[in-house]
């Protein structure tokens, strides 16, 4: 679903004037090879911990944002 809409959305933005192409190529590339190597890297590790890591992440963020 994120597809379609996105291109949609970012096809306003450009027609607007307000997409830097070099930023835009560069944020696809990082998002690409980070979805690409961050799955290899996840696959490996157990749902549990995964699961556990992330609340912790959570928790962190959340800590952060009331500070």
């Amino acid at each position: 679903m994120l597809p379609p809409v996105g291109i949609l959305a970012a096809l306003k933005y450009y027609y607007s004037g307000n997409v830097v192409i070099d930023v835009a190529l560069y944020t696809a590339i990082g998002f690409l090879l980070g979805g690409f190597f961050g799955a290899l890297i996840v696959q490996p590790i157990p749902d549990l911990i995964l699961r556990r890591a992330f609340a912790v992440f959570l928790i962190v963020v959340a800590v952060k944002l009331l500070f």
